[in-house]
């Protein structure tokens, strides 16, 4: 049997070490868990359905988006007939997981930092405490900022920004079900967002290039475009926002997925879809590389596809910023409905919201 290890025990290593069917060790420098509270943990239904009992950890659902872009004083009120997305308690869920990884016999080695890795003929070293350990194949999923894979030259390129998010008591003109986002990459030069949680509850926060703008500028901007009063009532807490696609997720025997290889939606910066379609595709052709072989056409077939949308995510991220940076004011107030919006696929959900506008204001107020 081959044996294979995976570097980092945030959800991304975890769901590659549970969909590899050999003996494998999952390198941790901190503990499980920890990781999670750093997202907002906002699903797809798609996403929560191949996360692995991520259901039972589903908190609160979503039917609406509601985007503003004030430097074009823009806002699009946008409804899904059915609900679209779902908050995950991700901190809940990744203790989950890593309890499902040592159920199926895996080793989870916590406080077990990785130093380096070095391919051989055959086979990996990794460099541990205790010294160098071989292994047929790595599954690097470290997180950012991703000094293993950039070392090997798996990392692409990406642009970082700080996301700071708090819990908060939200009241005014909030809607339980929907989602808000401020869209500001000339004021806040990034985005904020409001997710509800009931109760009058809410995670407030923002992802800037500078993390101590980035929670104060979402609060001051929110409240002004959405109509809420907001009430930080918790420390803040965040991590790393990405934009970026991978170029490659692979290079001989090691393989890289999460942020370690910026496997994000460009646009929010969200990691979790990827992730969940590209674990069980990307741990077949890891077995199959760990055992002398090749990864299968429809194995490599179907990571493309992933890759795919998630290149077609950041061009169209790209193309966002210059058209604000370069169009004047428009004042519109968008409205759209749509059968269930397309969560995952940015550049498709686009399409969806404009074939299912239902009427535009023009000169209204954000």
């Amino acid at each position: 049997m081959c044996r294979v290890a995976v570097v980092g025990a945030g959800v991304a290593g975890l769901l590659a070490a549970l969909n590899l069917d050999c003996e494998v060790d999952v390198f941790e420098a901190a503990r499980p868990g920890l990781r999670g509270r750093r997202c907002t943990g906002v699903v797809s239904r798609a996403t929560l359905a191949r996360l692995p009992r991520a259901e039972r950890f589903a908190l609160q659902r979503y039917s609406a988006l509601e985007v503003a872009v004030p430097e074009l004083e823009l806002r699009l009120s946008l409804r899904s007939r059915t609900p679209f997305a779902c908050k995950l308690d991700r901190s809940a869920h990744e203790l989950e997981l890593a309890g499902m990884v040592e159920g199926r016999g895996h080793r989870l080695l916590q406080r077990a930092p990785v130093r380096a890795v070095k391919p051989r003929a055959g086979g990996v070293d990794l460099l541990l405490p205790a010294g160098w350990r071989r292994y047929d194949a790595v599954v690097l999923a470290e997180g950012y900022p991703p000094t293993l894979s950039r070392a090997l030259g798996l990392a692409p390129e990406t642009e970082a920004r700080v996301g700071v998010q708090a819990l908060a008591r939200v009241s005014g003109a909030l809607d339980p079900e929907a989602l808000y986002v401020a869209y500001s990459p000339r004021t806040l030069k990034g985005f904020a967002w409001v997710v509800p949680l009931g109760g009058g509850r809410a995670l407030v926060g923002g992802a800037a290039p500078r993390g101590l703008d980035a929670l104060g500028g979402a609060v001051k901007l929110c409240s002004r475009l959405f109509k809420l009063r907001i009430e930080v009532s918790s420390k803040p807490f965040g991590g790393y926002v990405l934009r970026g696609y991978p170029r490659s997720l692979a290079r001989g025997r090691v393989f890289a997925l999460g942020d370690a290889a910026a496997t994000v939606k460009s646009l929010s910066g969200g990691g979790l879809y990827a992730v969940s379609a590209l674990a069980k595709p990307l741990a077949e052709a890891v077995e199959a590389v760990a055992e002398g072989g090749r990864p299968s056409s429809e194995n490599l077939a179907e990571i493309g596809r992933v890759l795919k949308v998630l290149r077609r995510g950041y061009l169209l991220a790209e193309a966002l910023d210059r058209a604000i940076a370069s169009s004047p004011r428009i004042r519109l107030k968008v409205e759209a409905e749509v059968k269930e919006l397309e969560y995952d696929d940015h550049a498709a959900a686009l399409l969806q919201a404009i074939s299912g506008v239902k009427g535009v204001k023009l000169g209204s107020e954000l």
